[in-house]
């Protein structure tokens, strides 16, 4: 697996970046910023470094990461795509194991291929990942020697590589997407003089088809040496016994081969011009137009110190403005322009950028020309007002303060990586309090001033670049763009006004409700209420995610109340319900509101209830259900909202026209309930001719008299969540009962033995190809369990032949869906992408491979392999918040079995047996009750 390509990351601290080849010493070792005191840093003789953290969450269970110093910046010309490509060989090229042998054995640890055994490889750096299921000392042992194994045991059979080409230019394919083609236009117009715009970690098909065994060993000896590697281990470990069992496993390691010099990073610095450098990038595949404001410098070298954290604070405040500021203008009426991007931080090694991104429809242009123009130059030479810069100060300082509270349940895998990737940049890896006890300062010294000087310092004196990407229906010249750039300049700017910031006006909903059932249940410790307006409520407390609160509020029946004359309201609710603001406020003035509060807010229509899901501090509780309160007593239909919704349509209709399964997902569902308009995606001209008028006569109903059922799961007391609830949704006036019958009106699917096909731009490579298996009936939770278990079984055995002995795919994937409220509409889904001239052979042998697992059976080590990580991730997840507010509550006093089903999770769960899955594989993976799913390359494929 790679990085995304250009991923544009915002940095608040910028990294210092290596020159000079690797560092001889740990970061902090030459900083004046300690680093995380609980971390055991160690070197051994050879030269690799090891950091071993102890950590408690996920409670038994140890995270490690193996991280080599070479990516795609290490390769030469005609190895373009090689470190990737390695990285896919250590999976199957190891001495002593055959093909594919080492996930297999992991598998039966129980970690499972993909969420625990996974790498990615960047431009600077290729990582490996594993999740240890338990402590046990062999299972740590094993996972430490499979590093080992990457280290220096690969080895490189030809017939293997040729296999595994196949996998990598299907994810080759799966990668090349609009978004990635704009950011490596964007980073090639950015950084001219870059060595990484010419090595994308993905390669060049043209090498990567020609790559032999050669030159994967000569790559490997000269770069996988134990000087170049990293090894972090967090989690509940001894570090003692951790540190010894990692000296005894690579204590003897030594290179291979000759080692190389250090590539350059680029040839030299940019051009500096009077005029304005500009660039057009265009794509068939894009929706609309993106244009982008930059400027380029060099970050001094080294790791981060506190001079330097200083002064990027000072940047990372201007730019906080200036985001929320350019943010503010796209939530207005008549705004020429969408929700903008803006990022400080060092995007790539050498390199410090400075860049404004805005969306905007190809006609309007010009006019986001001046918008990012405009609020640039003002920003520069007006500077900011007081309360600009007291509303980013207390968002900065409440990020960090809530950093501290949270840390002590922060999760062992991000602590993992976060370090690794922190010391591959060779930055000082602190803990969050050291952060904020610098922090803080500075933010206090921070003023008009040095916020100003700041952001004039990374925007330089030239120019900015201008650079936009867009639809290849847009047909304007760079001396054109460079008229009205120009044009734009010539137009003075005045300074900003300070408007202050209102107060919340939705603080008083009536009297205080009061609660008229009251159930402890003392096995789950769980309650369970009802206040006397019928909302019921459901609470538990947790210490799974310190200084954390969820929050599960599900209202009305959703989708089953859409009518089928409107199809695609859905869709415009999720993306654009919130973005209307409040009656009281709108959206901007939301924001300044809520600025400095750790909480955040979605909402979404789901097959049985619209749901607002929400996090916060225990501090924010109160304040946050007066917001999810007033939204359901005074919801704003404002046409910002609209606006929102269509740019996020834009965003869906782009992502499904450069999947080769999009037209897949957007059948399917439709086909799946015979034509019910409500499932599916409809096409473009239906679903920007929905209103918020509409909106509003579905929803509003549902928000003022419809069902309520809210969980609150968390860092919190029962008398104190249940006193903010009194005040908010049990102050509201009485509400509906659930109609429990309620009529599921969807036909029960009838498959029949024709594919249906679908038209999709042949320039994206390959096809999709897709099963779906109707599952009438789910009889029970127990049922279920065994559903969602038997599609595991299936994608192993499929990825086992079609990735790793055909080389076909990147992935094959198989999955138990459920939708509640329609009983009779669940499903299983196989999917590929493949080559189009393998879409036959890929189908037969899915289809084949199926058919060998009902008549032969399902092996017993596919069971195991299959059945082990499923009960790991399933212990889990009994120790986080998502699963108790997000499973067992969200509605467990309208659903009798969700209780009893966290009672037996995990004993059910484990007394799985083999031939259970068999029993089911033959129910319902029958080949003559399948729905086939086809889309073929087409040079100008219709709309659908």
């Amino acid at each position: 697996m790679i990085r995304p390509c250009l991923a544009l990351i915002v940095c608040v601290l910028s990294l210092s970046e290596v020159f000079g080849g690797l560092p001889s010493s740990w970061p902090h070792e030459r900083s004046d910023i300690d680093p995380d005191p609980d971390i055991t840093w160690g070197v051994l003789p050879n030269g690799l470094r090891y950091a071993i953290r102890p950590n408690a969450e996920p409670q038994g269970r140890i995270s490690l990461r193996f991280l080599v110093h070479v990516g795609s910046l290490h390769e030469r010309e005609n190895e373009q795509g090689l470190a990737h490509f390695l990285e896919h060989m250590a999976f199957r090229s190891a001495e002593n194991h055959e093909g594919g042998s080492i996930v297999e054995k992991l598998q039966r640890l129980g970690i499972g291929f993909g969420p625990d055994n996974t790498a990615f490889t960047n431009y600077d750096y290729t990582i490996y990942h594993l999740e240890l299921p338990n402590t046990d000392p062999d299972t740590l042992k094993t996972a430490l020697n499979v590093f080992r194994i990457y280290a220096d045991g690969l080895t490189f059979d030809q017939e293997e590589i040729d296999i595994e080409r196949g996998v990598v230019l299907s994810e080759m394919a799966t990668r090349d997407t609009p978004g990635a083609r704009a950011g490596i236009a964007t980073g090639a117009f950015i950084y001219p003089q870059s060595r990484t715009i010419n090595r994308q970690p993905i390669g060049t098909e043209y090498h990567l088809r020609k790559m032999r065994a050669k030159q994967f060993e000569e790559f490997y000896d000269a770069w996988y040496r134990p000087e170049r590697m990293l090894l972090t281990v967090v989690g509940a470990i001894e570090t003692e016994a951790a540190a010894n069992l990692v000296e005894v496993v690579f204590g003897s390691l030594q290179g291979r081969g000759a080692t190389r010099d250090e590539p350059a990073l680029r040839n030299d610095e940019l051009p500096v011009s009077a005029q304005p450098l500009i660039g057009v990038h265009r794509d068939a595949a894009s929706v609309g137009l993106g244009l982008t404001l930059t400027h380029v410098s060099s970050p001094p070298p080294g790791p981060n110190t506190l001079a330097g954290m200083a002064s990027d604070i000072n940047t990372s405040l201007a730019f906080n403005i200036l985001q929320r500021r350019i943010s503010k203008q796209s939530r207005e009426r008549g705004s020429s322009h969408g929700t903008p991007h803006i990022q400080y931080g060092s995007h790539l090694k050498g390199w410090r950028l400075s860049s404004i991104s805005l969306p905007t429809k190809i006609m309007a242009w010009r006019l986001v020309v001046r918008a990012a123009d405009q609020e640039l130059r003002r920003a520069l030479l007006h500077g900011f007002t007081e309360t600009e810069l007291r509303t980013a100060k207390k968002y900065f300082s409440t990020y960090y303060q809530q950093e501290v509270r949270a840390a002590s349940t922060m999760s062992s895998e991000q602590i993992a990586t976060t370090l690794a990737n922190t010391i591959a940049y060779d930055q000082v890896y602190p803990s969050a309090r050291i952060t904020n006890e610098i922090i803080q300062p500075i933010l206090d010294r921070a003023n008009l001033e040095s916020c100003h000087e700041a952001l004039k310092a990374a925007w330089g004196d030239e120019q900015p670049r201008l650079f936009i990407s867009a639809h290849n229906s847009f047909n304007i010249g760079i001396d054109e763009i460079a008229e009205a750039y120009r044009l734009s300049r010539r137009i003075e700017v005045l300074p900003p006004v300070d408007h202050g910031i209102p107060s919340f006006g939705y603080t008083d909903f009536g009297p205080q409700g009061k609660l008229v059932e009251e159930n402890h249940v003392a096995d789950l410790d769980l309650t369970l209420s009802r206040f006397a307006n019928g909302v019921r409520y459901n609470f538990k407390q947790t210490d799974f995610e310190a200084n954390n609160i969820l929050i599960n509020l599900r209202v009305g029946s959703g989708r089953l109340s859409q009518s089928q004359d409107t199809p695609g309201l859905d869709y415009l609710a999720n993306y654009g319900l919130l973005s209307g603001g409040l009656g009281k406020h709108d959206k901007n003035e939301l924001s300044d509101i809520m600025n400095g509060h750790v909480i955040s807010l979605s909402f979404s229509v789901e097959s049985d209830a619209f749901v607002f899901s929400a996090n916060c501090a225990p501090r924010e509780l109160p304040l946050t259900l007066q917001t999810l309160t007033a939204i359901l007593t005074d919801n704003a239909y404002r046409t910002e909202a609209m606006r929102t919704a269509r740019s996020g349509f834009g965003s869906l209709y782009e992502q499904l026209n450069s999947n080769p399964g999009g037209p897949i997902f957007s059948l399917a569902p439709r086909v799946m309930t015979r034509g019910d308009t409500r499932f599916g995606v409809p096409n473009y001209s239906i679903l920007y001719s929905r209103t918020l008028a509409e909106l509003k006569e579905w929803v509003e109903p549902a928000f003022r008299h419809g069902p309520i059922e809210v969980s609150i799961v968390g860092d919190v007391d029962f008398q104190t969540a249940t006193e903010a609830l009194s005040s908010t949704l049990g102050a509201l006036p009485t509400r509906n009962e659930r109609d429990n019958d309620e009529a599921d009106l969807v036909a029960i699917p009838r498959a029949n033995q024709k594919t249906s096909v679908s038209s999709i731009d042949a320039k994206l490579g390959q096809v999709g190809v897709a099963y779906y298996w109707p599952v009438h009936e789910v009889e029970d939770v127990h049922q279920e369990r065994r559903l969602g278990l038997l599609g595991g079984v299936v994608e192993d055995r499929l990825r086992k032949r079609v990735r790793e002995e055909f080389g076909a795919a990147y992935s094959v994937t198989t999955r138990f869906n459920r939708i509640d409220g329609f009983p009779h509409q669940n499903f299983f889904t196989t999917y590929t992408d493949v080559e189009p001239a393998r879409a036959n052979e890929i189908s037969d042998l899915i289809r084949n491979e199926i058919n060998a697992m009902r008549r032969e059976g399902i092996t017993k080590d596919e069971f195991e392999r299959t059945k082990q990580p499923f009960l790991a991730h399933r212990k889990v997840h009994l120790r986080t918040n998502r699963y108790w507010g997000y499973t067992v509550l969200r509605d467990a006093q309208q659903r009798d079995d969700r209780l009893a089903s966290a009672r037996n999770r995990s004993s059910d769960s484990e007394s799985i047996k083999h031939a259970e899955i068999q029993t089911l594989l033959e129910r319902y993976f029958d080949l003559s009750n399948v729905f086939k799913f086809r889309t073929v390359p087409q040079k100008y494929p219709p709309n659908q």
